[in-house]
């Protein structure tokens, strides 16, 4: 499935800056199978709805273009790392032997927000987690009222409960 161009997405952002949320991440590119995190399809959702990326090591990135959403690279000082150049920001892939990027345009990449970026994105309006039939169940405030998100895994509810409270926030309704 293609992506959708960006040219129509919201011009008002929110802006993580620095969260301390940036465990050391040792490794570029991997099989990363066996690890929980958020679907592509609901960051995509989150992107549109005005979630922004300062790219910190640690965190999860897809390349933005057909065929490659299934390849997650993780952020790293040592082989993945963003340069900052006057006319933007590309991420660089130095020293991966197994991958053939350079580098690719910021603007080319897809975050796959963690757990804790969600819920500090979430902010006073989280209220809590817990578990029902369905799995794990956010709790948040939707134009005041309690609100509970649930799916099998933490981050798709968390990315669920963030995606609502982000649209409230615009008005554009959950």
């Amino acid at each position: 499935m293609p992506f959708p161009p960006r040219g129509q997405l919201p011009a008002e952002r929110v802006h993580l800056g620095q969260t301390g949320c940036s465990p050391a991440g040792e490794a570029a590119y991997g099989d990363w199978d066996d690890e929980a995190m958020i679907s592509v399809e609901l960051a995509r959702q989150l992107y549109e709805a005005g979630l922004t990326w300062s790219p910190m090591p640690g965190d999860r990135f897809v390349v933005d273009r057909t065929g490659m959403a299934d390849d997650v690279f993780h952020l790293a000082d040592m082989t993945v790392e963003v340069h900052r150049f006057v006319g933007g920001a590309v991420i660089g892939f130095n020293g991966v032997a197994e991958w053939a990027l350079d580098s690719v345009d910021i603007e080319d990449t897809l975050w796959l927000p963690r757990e804790d970026h969600l819920r500090a994105v979430l902010g006073h309006d989280f209220v809590g987690l817990g578990m029902d039939a369905v799995g794990y169940a956010v709790v948040a405030l939707i134009d005041g009222r309690s609100q509970t998100f649930s799916h099998g895994d933490a981050e798709e509810a968390y990315g669920l409960a963030t995606l609502s409270v982000l649209r409230a926030r615009q008005g554009l309704g959950a």
